[in-house]
């Protein structure tokens, strides 16, 4: 049996996604950036349709990540999730990063806050620098593991620090609410009806 990769559907969502990142390469540098919320039961198609998203935006020469699922274990972690974003947008690029989380890694409980705090200040600054020349969107799945959390908290709190050049697609069962004005798209994706 030979299985096809094709996407069908969506086209609402789509269009008004790539419309709402259309101005990532024109944006302002010290703006906001863009925000698609994907919400929906389980099982609906949102990691799909955020898959094809990514697919979409990578052609129009925006880097953009796979879709990266917080639940699994090594994105538990703010510093896990920022690695697993730094490896996929420009590893060598990050190398600074990286070398705040190695020192974090070894430093004593006394230090790691200081080194947590290094290491996220450095990760802003080269994704600054990066979108400076090509615009980024980072695709975040599952999101409803870890609603209500500190994680979730501080993530959200970190994302107008990335500029206006910066997107992000964020998937889950559950609407995000975003503590500041930031330009937000949200769709409740629900199941659909293919033409006759």
């Amino acid at each position: 049996m030979t299985k096809y990769n094709v996407f069908v559907g969506r086209k609402i969502e789509i269009e008004a996604v790539e419309r709402h990142f259309s101005q990532l390469s024109t944006a302002m540098l010290d703006g906001s950036p863009r925000i698609a919320v994907l919400h929906g039961k389980g099982g609906i198609g949102k990691t799909k349709l955020a898959s094809e998203l990514g697919r979409r935006l990578k052609a129009k020469d925006v880097i953009t990540t796979s879709v990266i699922d917080i639940k699994e274990s090594g994105n538990r972690t703010l510093l896990s999730l920022l690695r697993t974003i730094a490896d996929q947008v420009a590893p060598s690029v990050f190398a600074g990063f990286f070398e705040h989380l190695e020192s974090y890694g070894r430093s004593n409980d006394a230090d790691r806050s200081k080194y947590q705090n290094l290491a996220v200040e450095t990760f802003l600054e080269i994704l600054k620098g990066i979108v400076q020349a090509t615009p980024v969107v980072v695709i975040l799945d599952t999101l409803e593991s870890i609603q209500g959390t500190k994680f979730l908290e501080t993530l959200l709190s970190l994302l107008p620090r990335c500029g206006g050049r910066c997107g992000f697609i964020l998937a889950g069962r559950n609407d995000i609410f975003l503590p500041t004005p930031i330009a937000k798209l949200s769709f409740k994706i629900s199941g659909f009806m293919a033409p006759d």
